[in-house]
């Protein structure tokens, strides 16, 4: 047993020596919980050229909105093994947009009372929006990758 004789020998080495380790894995404990924390993401991701380009800001504002004098919609981005894509774009029906404004001067942060003809959805590069209500939305919102239909897609947060 030379570790107990080690620990016998030197017992304020081996106090010291627990309460390091005890202090990381207090540490570490935190950095993970924090790291989960609830509610909404802070940033979104933006883009005034059908996804070709993308950019993060706020995630509280109610797209469509002015982006150095360009309309920018909400656009989320996936990845497939290394590459980044945006699979769809989403705005809001005027009306939708006045409700989710008013709802978020009021402290509230989800579209709460929104139907889904307020949210309109469409993939990069085509040329209609359609309501979030609506069945053609569901093929919008089904992600795959663009090289592989069968592979893993997974959610790029900004």
């Amino acid at each position: 047993m030379p570790i107990r004789e080690t620990i016998n020998r030197r017992p304020i080495l081996f106090g010291v020596v627990m309460i390091v380790a005890t202090a990381i894995a207090t540490m570490v404990s935190i950095r993970q919980l924090r790291s989960r924390r609830q509610g909404p993401p802070d940033k979104a991701f933006f883009t005034v050229d059908e996804g070709k380009t993308y950019f993060a800001d706020d995630s509280m504002l109610v797209a469509p909105v002015d982006h150095n004098g360009q309309e920018a919609v909400q656009c989320y981005v996936f990845r497939c093994g290394k590459k980044d894509f945006v699979g769809y774009l989403l705005k809001y029906s005027p009306q939708g947009k006045d409700q989710l404004e008013q709802q978020h001067a009021a402290g509230l942060a989800s579209a709460v009372g929104l139907s889904g003809s307020e949210v309109l959805v469409k993939k990069p590069g085509d040329k209609s929006w359609v309501d979030q209500g609506n069945d053609k939305s569901r093929s919008i919102l089904q992600i795959h990758c663009p090289d592989d239909p069968n592979a893993g897609v997974e959610v790029v947060a900004p």
